[in-house]
């Protein structure tokens, strides 16, 4: 069974960051198999940096030059990802734009 708290958080935390970024479009995609609750938030913006993609695993890693967003919303994310039995990887996608893919464990209920 899916815990609806932990899956709000980490959706929540991925999508306000898309937003944030996006020019224009975020997309949002679903699949079920294997078990596996398979979710896919991309925006048009900028993508992730280099930099980004190769911390991609350090805790509270942020490039925000403000002060106003410290990384903790992918941190948590990433962590309640991997509690609840699946991952959170980063990516970017073609002709720009960026890609958080979620995996989830879920159990059939019925």
């Amino acid at each position: 069974k899916l815990d609806q708290q932990i899956f709000y958080r980490i959706v929540e935390n991925i999508f306000s960051n898309a937003i944030r970024f996006a020019k224009s479009k975020v997309d949002f995609g679903y699949s079920l198999a294997d078990g596996m609750l398979v979710i896919t938030i991309s925006d048009d913006g900028e993508g992730f940096s280099k930099a980004m993609l190769r911390k991609k695993n350090t805790l509270f890693y942020s490039e925000d030059k403000t002060g106003e967003h410290m990384g903790l919303g992918l941190a948590t994310s990433r962590v309640l990802s991997q509690k609840h039995g699946g991952s959170l990887e980063l990516s970017n996608i073609v002709p720009g734009g960026a890609c958080v893919t979620i995996k989830l464990a879920v159990n059939k209920v019925g």
